[in-house]
């Protein structure tokens, strides 16, 4: 079977093979014999299939793929993204929000204002009429997005439909993703 081990339904399947051989020996001498052969027999680099027990059983011995297994998922690369985010009117207790598109990353979650950036532009020391409040690295599974916080009067680009002013004792009728639930709990620590 060329299904990637690391995949929940092969594990499942292989669980189910090893369920049924299971139940006719103890199940610790079964483990412990399996840890054995996959450490000295039955290895991934150098199979030594002359020597196993499980020869008569094994397809990929009998079909001659034994070099070909076992098959890991590809891993996919991760990537790193630059956002500038941006807390406005929070002086007054009041908060831009807005929402995210249907599809994609954090899709329909609502959102602050923020910006994609540059690796350089994100790196930069300041960004004019802003307070730089800190920043952060918030890990996905596919990417890291590395996010600086700034405070400002205003959002540095047009208005989006979507933006609403909202007083931010109101925010837990939004759903926030959690990279924006870590910006409100760090740097808004006097009214989170």
């Amino acid at each position: 079977d060329f299904s990637p081990i690391d995949v929940p339904s092969t594990r499942r399947s292989f669980q189910e093979i090893l369920d049924a051989w299971i139940q006719q020996v103890d199940p610790a001498d079964f483990n412990q014999g399996l840890m054995d052969l996959g450490a000295t027999i039955c290895t991934p680099k150098k199979p030594d299939c002359g020597r196993c027990p499980l020869g008569p059983h094994c397809i990929a011995y009998r079909d001659n793929t034994v070099d070909q297994l076992p098959v890991k998922s590809k891993k996919i690369k991760r990537r790193t993204v630059y956002h500038h985010f941006f807390l406005i009117g929070t002086e007054t207790g009041m908060l831009i929000i807005r929402k995210r598109p249907a599809k994609g990353l954090w899709a329909s979650l609502w959102e602050i204002p923020n910006l994609a950036v540059s690796e350089a532009t994100w790196k930069a020391p300041t960004l004019d009429g802003y307070v730089l409040e800190g920043d952060f690295k918030h890990v996905f599974t596919h990417l890291d997005m590395m996010i600086k916080v700034y405070r400002g009067p205003t959002f540095p680009e047009a208005a989006s439909d979507s933006d609403q002013l909202i007083k931010f004792s109101t925010r837990d009728k939004y759903a926030f993703s959690r990279a924006v639930l870590k910006i409100f709990e760090r740097y808004l620590p006097g009214i989170y």
